[in-house]
């Protein structure tokens, strides 16, 4: 695509290009989130309402000093790219090219495995967890799609803040290791955009989130997890964010093409519903 060459900005204090497409998806997972917490909240509520007016609780629901799990989950799994900080792109010779940039954002489902080794109200977890993930973004008015699959290790330390009755609240926090793999990039209609594929890539990403384990008899329980992740990564310029461009530039004008999107989320977030089994309690 041809655009036109123009000089270093004197400050990039620019108003940003808007998506109504990302701005929705980021509403629509709010509004999910914001539910699930709602959810939890209720739960526990009930249970130590339950828990107050019965005498004693149930010898299934009384807290373990050692507990190995396994177990696994399903869910709904969102992913954003934000904007750089300067939409510009800097060609290698000094000037400035004004590419739109717009964000993506989406949701995907998610599966996965964990295992989970407890001492008292601590546990340490880590898993395999598979996303299929899928982001959306306009430029220049076409839809542009992102997806890949990306296969998550994450290793979380857990705190479970009431380990007694059969709802037990539980914060969790700690590192995720994430591996691209399966990258494109789709365009609605015949559109030639500068954006032409996805790289995915090997990254780290912070974890964090909240949730509940309903405990059941027989060692089973039902986890429910809200979590988040981010992987802090430098975006300062449109040049930090793609990745395998071709630019040249002309008599002012550049042509620029085969710009790959790097595919490292920048946030990734959703809602995670399980089963696990102790396999092992003392």
């Amino acid at each position: 695509m041809c655009y036109t060459l123009q000089s270093p900005p004197q400050h990039s204090s620019r108003v940003p290009h808007t998506s109504a497409h990302l701005s929705y998806l980021k509403r629509c997972l709010s509004v999910l989130c914001l539910s699930a917490l709602c959810l939890s909240v209720l739960c526990l509520s009930a249970s130590i309402t339950t828990l107050r007016a019965a005498p004693s609780a149930p010898s299934a629901t009384q807290p373990s000093m050692w507990r190995v799990a396994l177990g696994g989950a399903v869910g709904a799994h969102g992913v954003f790219l934000t904007k750089p900080n300067d939409e510009y792109y800097y060609t290698e010779g000094g000037g400035v090219v004004d590419i739109a940039y717009p964000g993506f954002g989406g949701v995907g489902p998610a599966f996965g495995v964990d295992l989970t080794l407890a001492w008292r109200m601590l546990s340490l977890s880590t898993g395999y967890h598979l996303s299929l993930d899928n982001a959306q973004g306009k430029v220049d008015g076409f839809m542009h799609t992102l997806e890949q699959t990306s296969y998550h290790l994450p290793l979380t330390l857990n705190i479970t803040v009431y380990d007694e009755g059969s709802v037990r609240p539980v914060l969790f926090g700690g590192l995720e290791w994430v591996s691209g793999e399966e990258g494109s990039l789709k365009t609605s209609q015949s559109y030639t955009s500068f954006y032409e594929g996805l790289e995915t890539e090997d990254y780290r990403a912070w974890t964090f989130g909240l949730g509940f384990d309903v405990v059941m008899s027989g060692g089973w329980r039902v986890p429910v997890r809200l979590y988040g992740s981010f992987h802090p990564e430098e975006r300062e310029t449109l040049n930090d964010v793609i990745t395998g461009e071709s630019v040249t530039s002309s008599g002012g004008f550049v042509n620029a093409s085969g710009a790959q999107v790097r595919g490292a989320w920048t946030w990734q977030a959703g809602l995670r519903v399980g089963v696990s089994y102790d396999l092992y309690t003392r």
